[in-house]
């Protein structure tokens, strides 16, 4: 089932996502009025944590999305990462 609007609104979040800047912030619910769009940005920043930006984290109520900054070790298990999937 297609929701309309949905993945008009996800690729631009997707791609702000991939580069925001680590130790930054973002307080969407402040930017955001519309609850279905709030609803929205959480499910597309699930999805994209999910597919390996483990470096992503959400506040307590889902307001905040903030990117830590990785140390090295983190970063090479990544880029580790991401070489396996693409030999899978």
């Amino acid at each position: 089932m297609q929701v309309p609007g949905f993945y008009e609104f996800a690729k631009p979040v997707y791609d702000f996502l991939e580069v925001m800047e680590e130790g930054t912030i973002f307080n969407f619910a402040t930017k955001c009025q519309d609850e279905q769009k709030l609803e929205w940005f959480i499910k597309v920043a699930c999805l994209f944590i999910w597919c390996g930006h483990f470096e992503y984290e959400f506040n307590d109520d889902f307001t905040k999305i903030r990117r830590k900054r990785l140390m090295e070790i983190e970063k090479k298990w990544k880029e580790e990462y991401y070489e396996r999937l693409r030999n899978s």
